[in-house]
Order: structure tokens, then C-alpha cells, then sequence
């Protein structure tokens, strides 16, 4: 049987590694959907003037994903307003409740908005690849160069 002490104990050091855990996952996801966005401007734009619809997406999706990255982090990071004893160390079992938004919402928003900008970036490239023109000696057949993007995607996975 545990004490009253060592689960309030137990709940603090679980409280703590949430944070971690989901601060850590909401830069990181951003950093890699990052990646491979500069990843596609670098391949798929040649005219970097702002009118050329290429330029135009890829650039877009570099500029929603950094906000997204940006907001998330200090949504989480400000879950309890200016009161961070709540969230990292919170004296009483009452201080979360009482400074703290709810946390499984703002997990359940990230989510959600996580898979649709994965869904973006991933299948941005489809649209370009089609343009591509390709050099037959380089590949059997221009559809190949399609299997490029899937294949490095399986990679990263």
C-alpha cells in the first residue's frame, strides 16, 4: 500500500515528464515537417520569385508550420498561465485544476492538427513530381520518379 506522500510524489514526477514529453514531440514534429518542407522547396522551386505557384505553397506550409510549431509550444508551455508551480510542480493536488485549462484538449488539438499537417507536407509532392520532366537514360520511366517521395517516406517511418 502507498502512502499519501509517495503518490502525490509519483503524480508530480508524471505531471513533469507530460511536459517534457509533449513540448519535446510538438518541436520536434515541427522540426521534421520543417525538414522536409525546405527539403521540397530546395528540389521543387526554380523561379523564387513570390508569384510562382510553387514558391507560393511550399512557402505557405514552411510559414504555417513554424506558427503551428511556435503556438503549440507555448500553449502548452502556458497551460497554467504564470502559474508554472501548478503545471511542473503544483503543491497542493488542487493547484492543477484550479490554474490549468484542460490539457487533454490541447493534447487532442495537436493531434488532430498534427495529422492534417502531416497529411499536407506528405502530399505536397504528388502535384510537383507529376511536372517533372525526367532524362530516360536516368530513369526507365518518367512514372518512377513518382516512387521517389513514397520511398523516403518509408525511409523516415
Amino acid at each position: 500500500m502507498y502512502s499519501r506522500s509517495q503518490l502525490i510524489t509519483s503524480r508530480i514526477i508524471l505531471s513533469q515528464l507530460e511536459v517534457i514529453a509533449a513540448i519535446t514531440h510538438i518541436i520536434t514534429s515541427g522540426l521534421v515537417k520543417l525538414s522536409v518542407l525546405f527539403f521540397y522547396h530546395r528540389i521543387f522551386v526554380i523561379d523564387t520569385h513570390w508569384k510562382d505557384g510553387r514558391n507560393l505553397c511550399i512557402s505557405s506550409l514552411i510559414v504555417l508550420v513554424s506558427l503551428w510549431t511556435i503556438i503549440y509550444t507555448f500553449t502548452y508551455a502556458f497551460a497554467c498561465g504564470t502559474h508554472f508551480q501548478a503545471l511542473w510542480k503544483p503543491e497542493t493536488a488542487n493547484d492543477f485544476d484550479k490554474y490549468c485549462v484542460d490539457t487533454t484538449t490541447i493534447g487532442f488539438s495537436i493531434a488532430i492538427s498534427a495529422f492534417i499537417s502531416d497529411a499536407t507536407v506528405l502530399l505536397v509532392p504528388i502535384r510537383f513530381v507529376s511536372g517533372l520532366t525526367t532524362n530516360r537514360t536516368t530513369l526507365n520511366h518518367p512514372r518512377s520518379s513518382k516512387c521517389v517521395c513514397p520511398l523516403g517516406r518509408r525511409w523516415l517511418s
